[in-house]
């Protein structure tokens, strides 16, 4: 198992009727994989900020407050490198990339022909 990698499960999706492999990161993310048969490739990354927090706990358990809107503002940013848009570098590669802020969460999709 990767050294990053501190567990790995095969869990079963009662509503849908589906496997999927749960994996927990060292970093703290969780990664669910849901293999699916079809012609193109899909990932959502969905982090735990959305448009009405206003706080978080740093590393030493400290509460932070940042501005409302900082995760829609983040959500933008994202995207962002030195050399541009990384939506012009996926879609370089044959890639669609949006994203968007719910009260709970902001995502990130990407997908792709195989």
């Amino acid at each position: 198992m990767n050294n990053n990698i501190l567990s790995r499960q095969v869990r079963r999706n009662g509503r849908l009727g589906e496997r999927y492999t749960e994996i927990q990161h060292a970093s703290g993310l969780k990664v669910f994989v849901y293999p699916k048969k079809c012609s193109s490739v899909y990932a959502v990354l969905q982090v735990g900020l959305g448009s009405m927090d206003s706080e978080y706990l740093d590393a030493d358990g400290n509460t932070c407050t940042m501005p409302l809107g900082t995760a829609h503002y983040l959500e933008h940013k994202m995207f962002e490198s030195e050399h541009g848009d990384v939506m012009n570098d996926f879609s370089e590669m044959g890639a669609n990339v949006n994203a968007y802020t719910s009260y709970t969460e902001t995502c990130y999709t990407f997908s792709t022909c195989q």
